[in-house]
C-alpha cells in the first residue's frame, strides 16, 4: 500500500479533522509516495522505538504523541531531533501521530479508559457536533466507597502508585475522566453528576480545588490513562487493513519513576 494511501483510510476511522486546534496530528515525517507495509505502535516517538522499527524493517511508525508539537529551527545530528529525524529519512520510516483525534472517537483514549476501570451507560464527557469528543463519563456497575475504587484503578491500568484527593468512605457511583493532562475540566465533571474525576498532570493547586469544591480526584498519571490505547488502536488496524503488518512497540515505558 503506497502511504498515502493508506491515510487516506486512516482519517476515514481515526479523521485528522477532530484534532484540536493546537495539535499535530498526521504524517510528520516520510514521502507519502512510500510504501507502508509494516507499522510499528508505540506511545511515544524515541530512540529505543527508532531502533526497535529499524531491527524489525518497519516502513512506518505511528505514535500517539507528535515527535514534532512545537518549531524546530534546525535539523542536523547535533541535536537530539534532528539526529532522529535524519535516521527516518536515512532509513525510509515515515513517522504518523495520531493525538487529539485519536482521543475523541468511540474506540480511542477515553473509552478505552473507560471500558478498561469497568464503566457501564458510558458517553462522551464534552460531545462536540461530530458526536464525539474529549473524555468520558458513566456509572460503576455498583458503587464503591472511594477507599476501594482506588485499588481497583490501579490493577486495571497497572499503576504502580496514585494520587488522589477526597474522603476516602465517599460512595462513588459515577465517574468523569480525561485520559492525559485534564485538569482544566475538573468543573465539567462536577457540572456533568460525577462522584469522581480522573485524569492525570494535577498541579498542587488542582488539589486544593478539589478539596474545596468536594469532588475528589485520582491523578492516575499520563502514561496509566493513555498508553492502554495502543494496544486497542493495533487491533483495530488489523481488522481494518489485514495485508499490512502491524505490531505494538516493545519499547514503551512511563518516564516516571517510582519507588
Amino acid at each position: 500500500m503506497i502511504l498515502k494511501n493508506f491515510l487516506r483510510e486512516l482519517d476515514r476511522i481515526c479523521p485528522f479533522n477532530y484534532q484540536e486546534d493546537f495539535d499535530n496530528s498526521g504524517l510528520q515525517v516520510g514521502d507519502e509516495n512510500s510504501q507502508c507495509q509494516s507499522l510499528l505502535l508505540a506511545f511515544d516517538f524515541t530512540e529505543e522505538v527508532l531502533e526497535e522499527a529499524i531491527k524489525k524493517h518497519n516502513d512506518t511508525i505511528i505514535t500517539h504523541h507528535p515527535f514534532l508539537f512545537n518549531a524546530i529551527k534546525q535539523v542536523h545530528t547535533q541535536n537530539w531531533q534532528g539526529k532522529m529525524i535524519y535516521k527516518l529519512i536515512k532509513n525510509n520510516i515515515a513517522l504518523v501521530a495520531l493525538h487529539t483525534n485519536l482521543d475523541k472517537i468511540d474506540y480511542g483514549v477515553n473509552m478505552k479508559l473507560a471500558a478498561d476501570i469497568g464503566l457501564i451507560k458510558t458517553e462522551v464527557l464534552l460531545p462536540e457536533e461530530s458526536g464525539c469528543g474529549l473524555g468520558a463519563i458513566g456509572d460503576l456497575p455498583s458503587p464503591l466507597p472511594l477507599a476501594d475504587l482506588i485499588p481497583l484503578i490501579k490493577e486495571k491500568l497497572g499503576q504502580p502508585c496514585l494520587k488522589f484527593t477526597g474522603n476516602k468512605d465517599k460512595i462513588i457511583k459515577r465517574v468523569a475522566m480525561v485520559g492525559g493532562a485534564g485538569a482544566e475540566f475538573l468543573d465539567t465533571a462536577q457540572e456533568k453528576g460525577a462522584d469522581l474525576y480522573l485524569s492525570s498532570d494535577f498541579k498542587y493547586h488542582d488539589a486544593q480545588k478539589s478539596q474545596n469544591i468536594e469532588m475528589p480526584i485520582i491523578d492516575a498519571g499520563h502514561f496509566g490513562t493513555e498508553a492502554g490505547v495502543i494496544p486497542a488502536l493495533a487491533e483495530k488496524l488489523k481488522i481494518e487493513f489485514p495485508e499490512l503488518n502491524i505490531q505494538v512497540s516493545e519499547n514503551m515505558k512511563d518516564y516516571w519513576q517510582y519507588i
